[in-house]
């Protein structure tokens, strides 16, 4: 083969093979954005597993009690939240002192607490995103606090009297809210612990160690977009933490049994059968 039999290519040949490529390029990009989206998401729900861990660690640590959503203390500015008292179990070192300051630093934030695709901005850089909060449905149509059988489960409220030994060791827990007792918590596989919630711009934000949005108490809040945005793209699904451990990947409106979206029953709830 001579020079004389090389040629160059024509101008048709070169957009063709352009707009080949650019059709590789849009058939690609869709793919490869839910394959990231898909691994933000398991991410996600490795992280809330992480966080069960902690929580079944620190039960067996208190006689099986878990902690609260939080705990005011004496007044807002000293409450203690369920991420202070899992932090020590979550690698950090955060003292009794930080746990008590009604939010986390951003030099002591811990990761696990944020979901991947979580991108809500902290209000200051001194804030820290928080992308779950307890569950504390309500039986439907029972909301007696006071009452064990009514009780709501397992984060809502703060106790109207505090164990001062508990608040200065920065570990609220209550006794009634056990994962060891039957009597108390009939299927862990049937309750839900732990949910994502992520605040809409306008609504006061979710986060580490701050005593607002520390629980989430129904599943309207969690799909209403004046309270909340959708975490996972365009799909209205969020990841669950039962209490048997394991995660779930479900939409918020397919969980409330016999109840309703903002009285919900099913998982919501220590009950069984609603």
């Amino acid at each position: 083969m001579n020079g004389n039999d090389l040629r160059a290519f024509t101008l048709i040949e070169l957009l063709v093979v352009i707009a080949i490529i650019a059709l590789l390029i849009g058939i690609l990009l869709p793919v490869l954005g839910s394959a990231r989206r898909v691994a933000a998401m398991t991410a996600c729900a490795s992280n809330q597993r992480q966080i069960g861990i902690a929580f079944f660690t620190y039960a067996n640590d208190y006689q099986g009690a878990l902690p609260r959503g939080a705990d005011n203390g004496p007044g807002l500015s000293d409450a203690v939240t369920w991420d202070d008292c899992l932090a020590g179990y979550l690698g950090s070192d955060r003292t009794n002192a930080q746990k008590h300051a009604n939010g986390f630093s951003a030099n002591t934030a811990i990761d696990i607490l944020t979901c991947p695709l979580d991108i809500a901005e902290p209000p200051s850089s001194d804030d820290a995103i928080r992308s779950f909060a307890m569950t504390s449905g309500n039986p439907p149509g029972q909301e007696d606090p006071d009452d064990l059988a009514q009780q709501v489960w397992p984060g809502a409220g703060q106790p109207t009297e505090s164990d001062p030994s508990l608040l200065t060791a920065g570990l609220p827990m209550s006794p009634t809210i056990t994962l060891d007792d039957p009597a108390i918590l009939p299927s862990a596989s049937e309750t839900f612990l732990l949910g994502e919630w992520l605040l809409t711009s306008d609504r006061p934000q979710n986060l580490q160690g701050n005593i607002e949005r520390v629980t989430v108490r129904s599943p309207d809040r969690q799909t209403d977009p004046t309270w909340a945005r959708p975490m996972h793209g365009a799909e209205p699904v969020v990841n669950y933490l039962y209490a048997d451990g394991r995660v779930e990947l479900l939409d918020p409106l397919d969980t409330f049994g016999d109840g309703t979206a903002s009285e919900p029953g099913g998982a919501w709830t220590r009950k069984t059968g609603d």
